[in-house]
């Protein structure tokens, strides 16, 4: 009995978790323990597709269903914040090296992961949804700004930004839409949160286009560009100075979907 006491103590699985972080990020990059734990979490959790249970063996017993959520919500989202906001001060305050990209796009895809794995939960609380929509909305800029840096400096794609694009798609793309279709029939989302994230998906698909067609590469392979359009919104629901800054190095939009349908169905 205490034993099970024990774990299912918020406090206590708080404090254990975040010393397991701690003492891991002092050996190496701890990215790879926060998926393991997101992963944790969705196996608690029911999945936001009715279809489909996520069959999973725990990785820690203290992530349980009487705590998954406590740590989701003080440890995981808190922690994917921190690792946002870093990757943003360095995309909009560098220009990166070839050599840098790779431990860039190792960070990246990390991210991209472990939220992967958190969109396929079905959560409850409307704070913790708009929460994770909100970061979500900033790791797309980040993504389609990395990108257009590419494009702009005719970087040549290495393999991790081609495996990266391709992870952004299958693991990140298609369970991000699934999530807001669970979300906006639960109506937690306040009406402008949706488009903002959709809006900077859209951009940073085109962007990823952009760069295959300069470098001759196919990096939509995994992008369901059809759910793409089941989510179109009304631009002006998008502040002005927004839309103005983040289109204005875009190509006429009607030619960009025509485009996107030619490789999609290439």
């Amino acid at each position: 009995m205490l034993s099970i006491f024990i774990l299912e103590d918020h406090q206590l699985s708080k404090a254990l978790v975040r010393l397991l972080i701690k003492l891991s990020s002092k050996i190496s990059n701890h990215a790879p323990l926060l998926r393991k734990i997101a992963m944790d979490i969705h196996g608690q959790c029911e999945d936001v597709s009715e279809d489909t249970k996520f069959v999973h063996q725990p990785y820690f017993a203290i992530i349980n269903e009487k705590t998954h959520m406590v740590i989701l919500n003080n440890i995981v989202i808190v922690d994917l914040e921190r690792m946002i906001n870093s990757l943003e001060w360095i995309i909009q305050t560098q220009i990166l090296s070839y050599d840098q990209i790779t431990h860039f796009c190792a960070q990246l895809s990390y991210s991209l992961t472990t939220f992967g794995q958190i969109l396929q939960c079905r959560l409850k609380n409307k704070m913790t949804i708009i929460n994770i929509v909100k970061l979500l909305t900033k790791l797309y800029t980040i993504l389609d700004e990395f990108t257009r840096q590419m494009v702009k400096n005719k970087t040549p794609i290495r393999d991790e930004f081609e495996k990266l694009a391709s992870i952004s798609g299958s693991q990140l793309q298609q369970p991000c839409y699934g999530f807001l279709t669970y979300t906006m029939k639960k109506s937690v989302l306040k009406d402008t949160l949706v488009p903002k994230l959709v809006y900077e998906m859209e951009q940073y698909e085109r962007s990823l286009l952009e760069l295959g067609k300069q470098q001759d590469k196919r990096l939509l392979e995994t992008f369901k560009m059809s759910a793409v359009r089941d989510f179109r919104f009304n631009l002006d629901s998008i502040p002005d100075e927004q839309r103005t800054l983040r289109t204005s190095h875009q190509e006429n939009q009607a030619e960009e979907e025509e485009q996107i349908d030619e490789e999609e169905n290439e």
